[in-house]
């Protein structure tokens, strides 16, 4: 990947989080922003702003350790 892309890709992830944020704020009712997160990505998709190639090695990251993000809530449980 070369540098100009990779970038990029971090100034529309960064977009990506504001826009959640800002939108999650405007709702006049409470809206998780993981779904307005994954509402936004389908949209990316559809449209073609992303491919499913440039996300799929975080994505490969995210599910092989998937099981260190159930760890707090496993806590949480025992305490």
């Amino acid at each position: 990947m070369t540098k100009a892309y990779s970038i990029f890709l971090t100034v529309l992830f960064t977009v990506f989080i504001g826009g959640v944020l800002v939108i999650s704020a405007l709702l006049p009712f409470a809206f998780p922003g993981s779904i307005v997160a994954m509402l936004l990505l389908l949209g990316c998709l559809s449209t073609s702003l992303l491919r499913i190639e440039d996300i799929s090695g975080f994505a490969g990251f995210l599910l092989a350790n998937m099981a260190f993000f159930f760890i707090p809530a496993g806590v949480s449980i025992l305490d």
